[in-house]
């Protein structure tokens, strides 16, 4: 069994990996410090535990379980890269036939060039959605193009009713699911 360790406390996580795999078939892959080394030691050793600190700089315990889960589900749904926002879902009712449906987050940052926007299609499947047909916005509305995590911004994303994206089957009502991605 492969675990990797998250701890911001050396004295824990090396005591730790020495109880873990004295006399045992463990075999700790690794030992990380905060939630940012959590979420690339899992992708670089895929462990059947993560074993993580929950109080920890840059990033919880808990941030990286979800980023860890989140990123899991974006490649098995056809993600291609690097999840970079949570799934994010809405429903609308009585829309017009081209619809803005606005999504409001703080956890993005780098280039919002860099990102992609993908769609779960009625399959569950990822698509991307056409870079005209979304945008990312600050609080006045403006186009971002620098993103700063903890700072909120708007994922305006243009849906037409009975559209590839459109996971309703109601009329005049848009569900819509969508997910950033680097």
């Amino acid at each position: 069994m492969k675990v990797v360790i998250i701890d911001d406390d050396k004295l824990v996580s090396m005591s730790l990996k020495m109880i873990l795999e004295n006399g045992t078939d463990i075999e700790v892959a690794a030992v990380g410090e905060d939630g940012r080394e959590a979420v690339s030691l899992y992708k670089k050793y895929s462990p059947d535990i993560l074993l993580l600190d929950i109080r920890m700089q840059y990033m919880t315990g808990l941030e990286a379980a979800r980023n860890v889960l989140a990123q899991e589900q974006f490649a098995q749904d056809g993600g291609e890269g690097t999840v970079a926002s949570w799934r994010n879902t809405a429903t609308i009712r009585n829309v017009h036939p081209n619809t803005t449906v606005a999504f409001r987050m703080n956890n993005l940052s780098g280039s919002a060039s860099d990102l992609t926007l993908y769609a779960y299609g009625a399959d569950g499947k990822l698509v991307k959605v056409a870079p005209e047909l979304w945008s990312i916005t600050d609080e006045t509305g403006a186009a971002a193009t620098e993103l700063t995590d903890g700072v909120l911004y708007e994922l305006r994303v243009t849906v037409a009713d009975g559209g590839d994206f459109d996971l309703s089957e109601t009329e005049k009502e848009i569900k819509l699911s969508v997910v950033l991605g680097k």
